[in-house]
């Protein structure tokens, strides 16, 4: 929802850490609006193992991975 960025973009710059919580339907998924980068995330809390492109570059941006399935 396009009014609903601003305040998670707010939300976001306030927050001492951030967590993505997803699951894996939203992998291949487009946004049709972006709040943020996942590479300012830090910790992703998923369904299953994410694809290894998305695996290597968590592991880049020192983000923690957690899969409960």
């Amino acid at each position: 929802d396009f009014r609903e960025v601003q305040v998670s973009r707010t939300a976001h710059a306030q927050a001492r850490r951030s967590i993505l919580v997803a699951d894996t339907s939203k992998f291949q998924r487009q946004a049709p609006v972006r709040t943020g980068s996942l590479a300012d995330i830090d910790t992703f809390v998923t369904d299953a193992p994410p694809p290894a492109q998305l695996s290597e570059r968590l592991v880049q941006w020192q983000t923690d991975l957690f899969v409960v399935p």
